[in-house]
């Protein structure tokens, strides 16, 4: 275990290559919650190590003893097929405790075009990462043809970056 002054973290794998029937699992976003349990994220990369578009599904498991151990996956969003994945997720958790799991899903960064871009959804849990709100498709309010932003209408892909999100705490956004 790793000690710092306030508790003790554990390094176990969550998953392993051949887990829940998975080719591979990448791009790890993990959050501390108010009630002091862990939440983990994930790409579930079903078939293959690939990236979008390839058919990947976003899971979500918990820890509430630091780490030791971890509860079975919770499927936050189902790909459906290539161009019909997502992957990639970033979490943020509001100062209400609601975690918010931003990701990208549809046709690959690199693939992306107007007539076909890659898609930025969001969706929440109020109850710790334990069930989540379906998936948002918020594309149109970051970057595309079809942005507030006249700006942004240019753009021909946006992405999130996995991790950690940031939150504003003060301040226009």
């Amino acid at each position: 275990g790793l000690s710092t002054d306030t508790a003790t973290f554990y390094c176990h794998r969550l998953y392993a290559p051949g887990d829940y029937g998975s080719a591979n699992w990448r791009i790890p976003a993990l959050c501390a919650l108010p009630d002091g349990s862990l939440l983990a994220v994930n790409d579930k990369r079903k078939f293959n190590e690939g990236d979008l578009p390839q058919d990947i599904d976003i899971v979500a498991c918990r820890s509430t003893d630091n780490g030791r151990t971890w509860s079975e996956p919770v499927t936050i969003v189902e790909g459906q097929g290539v161009k019909k994945g997502f992957g990639d997720p970033a979490l943020v958790v509001t100062e209400k405790g609601e975690v918010i799991c931003a990701f990208a899903g549809g046709n690959g960064y690199f693939q992306s075009t107007e007539e076909d871009p890659i898609r930025l959804f969001v969706t929440r849990s109020l109850d710790g990462g334990k069930t989540w709100s379906k998936p948002e498709d918020i594309t149109f309010q970051i970057w595309g043809t079809k942005a507030l932003n006249s700006a942004c209408q240019k753009y021909r892909a946006s992405f999130f970056s996995s991790g950690n999100g940031l939150r504003l705490t003060r301040g226009a956004h």
